[in-house]
């Protein structure tokens, strides 16, 4: 972009100086001399435009891109960046996550497919796999969901929502362990709780839905079909707001340290009102729980990871 701009600057200071004037008049040399110092100013002012047209990088777009919250120019910042950087792993990345929230699956995942060209990513593939869930292909968004995991072995989300599709193929005991490996990770993942609960009255429609609830939700009662029990710790029971959270000011202001969403609740499966970025002030409304935090950001009432806040100084 650059090479042109300045090409089109060359040929501007070419012409312009050349110009032979010894063919006319005094006065008409004279005011020619005004448009020719009005044509120079003109053309200052356009350098200094094309200057700082070339001078915007992949980097910036990108980060313009996330400092908006409208998805149109989200889109349209992320594609400058991705097009002046074709390998821009991190801008496919930004505009797959777009797309997804527009609920445009396919193009999300054909994002997602680019950036783990440039980069192995484990957010990449569990996102690109739960668009593959959100359109039904269970199978193959198993395979990504169990790559996030090889590169990210203890992420629970992923390890949930491969429990969620094995769980939506008709395999209820397969979905079980990897339920109950994720709720050890993290004992307050919804999406885990809703599925194992599910899995359960798959395996014994006459069980009461409000008694699985009110217990633990462990299976360790149940048996495969070899009569065997099945190798499945017992999960801890859905705790209520602990007092340690409730301490401190309820409304103090906390910053964000790296980028996520502000959700409409206290799960990562419900809807995305906004993306954070890192340094992002929030005002803190209640410690929900250990993982989530109802907090406000732009007159937007929301839940954000707990992990990714820390009080301001």
């Amino acid at each position: 972009m650059y090479q042109i701009y300045t090409s089109h600057i060359h040929a501007l200071n070419f012409y312009i100086p050349r110009l032979n004037t010894s063919r006319f008049s005094k006065l008409e040399r004279t005011n020619m001399k005004g448009v020719s110092s009005i044509s120079m100013s003109m053309l200052s002012v356009l350098i200094c435009s094309l200057t700082v047209a070339a001078q915007e990088s992949a980097a910036d777009w990108y980060n313009k891109g996330l400092n908006i919250n409208m998805p149109s120019l989200r889109l349209e910042y992320f594609t400058k960046a991705i097009r002046m950087k074709s390998d821009y792993a991190d801008a496919y990345r930004a505009r797959a996550a777009v797309k997804s929230d527009l609920g445009e699956f396919i193009e999300a995942i054909y994002d997602y497919d680019q950036s783990l060209k440039w980069e192995e990513h484990a957010e990449a593939y569990y996102n690109r796999a739960t668009c593959k869930f959100l359109l039904g292909q269970y199978d193959d968004a198993i395979l990504d969901f169990e790559e996030a995991i090889r590169i990210k072995p203890s992420h629970a989300y992923a390890i949930s929502a491969k429990g969620c599709a094995l769980l939506m193929q008709g395999k209820p005991e397969e979905a079980l362990e990897f339920l109950d490996q994720a709720l050890l990770l993290d004992a307050e993942l919804q999406s885990a709780v809703n599925c194992k609960i599910e899995a359960i009255k798959q395996m014994n429609p006459n069980r009461n839905a409000h008694s699985i609830v009110s217990q633990s939700i462990s299976v360790s009662d149940f048996e495969d079909k070899k009569n065997k029990p099945l190798n499945i710790k017992p999960t801890k029971k859905d705790a209520p707001v602990t007092e340690e959270l409730n301490h401190g000011n309820a409304t103090s202001t906390y910053l964000l340290t790296d980028a996520t969403s502000l959700r409409e609740g206290p799960d990562h499966t419900t809807h995305v009102l906004l993306r954070f970025v890192p340094g992002n002030q929030v005002k803190v409304l209640e410690k929900t729980n250990k993982f989530w935090w109802k907090v406000t950001y732009k007159n937007k009432i929301g839940y954000a990871k707990a992990a990714l806040l820390k009080a301001a100084q």
